[in-house]
């Protein structure tokens, strides 16, 4: 069953009558779209109603709301988030390593059954909204999603773009779906050079520096590189956001995926969402990868992920093997999950419906 939710009080707090009638509007035509079922959390019935999110939406309640339905339910369930932090709230983790992020923002525990949340069982995901108080951002994606329900054409290739420390370490991920002398490295390459047509790809991958205060992503200068060159350019901004056709995105940007109080144009996941992109994966925090072969972390995540869903598995069953499959991967090389490990696990988000995907087309037998 295709489970959605949202909460009606926080869109009328938000957007108002208007908005947040015709947001609810676009999620009901979504869920008859998908043919399944509509939570509005704070309007709950029958034995669901000991779960009240009427005046507060807690996150560790809400967790336990999402158990008490998958328990009940005998199907591989899908759950999808309508709002963002404000309408219906991340968790928030304590960060597991010593850097600069205090706490991860992150849906990681909602896809999992466990207290211990590391590892999920559930394909989930979330189509989020924007700091703009007018719902015409949150409709767009909501409408946007409808429409990819009708299979219309996409892309069929691939773009990659990484710095240039780390190009080494790009090109093995990149080469699961695309050519590795096709990925486009910064430096030299920078924004004012990237070319909005390149970026009309299926798959866009990319392995670049973020930054909770910038929108804009970075290269960074490796090692042999010209001596002219900048240590750190700007590789792409907002601007250079072309219209899409169902692109799918992975990111190993730090904060590829923080949206918290931004509005569209200052947060380059919001301007892929608005734009066209189908699926976006990336991290709401400080992410790691290693600058050169064999991968882990990041880049290790990012190639599961995207193996499973060049095989026509839907983004969020895709994330979720993936997350599942680099535990193990971890486990069997060094015994245990470290604290890297433990974070790349819970930053990475999907932002997008988690049933759709790119799927294979049947073969017909004569």
């Amino acid at each position: 069953m295709d489970f959605v939710f949202s909460h009606k009080k926080n869109l009328l707090k938000k957007y108002e009558k208007k908005g947040a009638y015709n947001v609810i509007k676009s999620i009901k035509e979504l869920v008859n779209m998908k043919k399944g079922e509509l939570f509005l959390i704070d309007e709950l019935n029958g034995k669901l109603k000991r779960f009240n999110f009427k005046k507060r939406v807690e996150p560790k309640r809400l967790k336990k709301f999402f158990d008490a339905i998958d328990k009940d339910s005998k199907e591989e369930n899908t759950f999808l988030l309508v709002g963002g932090h404000s309408i219906i709230p991340f968790y928030k983790v304590e960060n597991p390593t010593d850097d600069e992020d205090k706490e991860i923002f992150t849906d990681a525990p909602y896809a999992s059954r466990d207290t211990d949340f590391l590892i999920p069982q559930r394909a989930f995901g979330r189509i989020p909204d924007s700091k703009g108080k007018k719902a015409d951002f949150l409709i767009r994606l909501l409408e946007q999603t409808k429409e990819y329900y009708k299979k219309s054409a996409g892309y069929k290739e691939s773009f990659g773009y990484s710095a240039s420390i780390w190009k080494e370490a790009s090109k093995a991920v990149f080469r699961v779906i695309g050519d590795e002398k096709k990925l486009k490295v910064s430096p030299p390459f920078n924004a004012k050079q990237l070319k909005k047509n390149w970026l009309k790809k299926k798959y866009l991958y990319f392995n670049l520096h973020g930054s909770k205060e910038t929108p804009n992503w970075y290269g960074q200068k490796a090692p042999g590189d010209a001596p002219d060159l900048p240590i750190y350019p700007v590789a792409i901004t907002p601007e250079k956001v072309p219209t899409l056709k169902r692109s799918c995105i992975y990111t190993e940007a730090c904060y590829g995926a923080w949206i918290f109080k931004k509005l569209r144009e200052e947060s380059m996941a919001l301007k892929f969402l608005s734009h066209g992109t189908i699926a976006f994966v990336g991290s709401t925090a400080i992410a790691y990868g290693p600058p050169a072969p064999p991968s882990r972390e990041a880049d290790l995540l990012g190639k599961y992920f995207l193996q499973y869903v060049k095989q026509g598995i839907p983004f969020g069953d895709a994330l979720k093997n993936a997350k599942i499959d680099f535990a193990k991967k971890m486990i069997r090389a060094q015994g245990f999950l470290d604290d890297d490990d433990k974070k790349t696990l819970l930053e990475f988000q999907l932002y997008g419906d988690p049933s759709l995907g790119f799927p294979k087309k049947r073969m017909k037998i004569v």
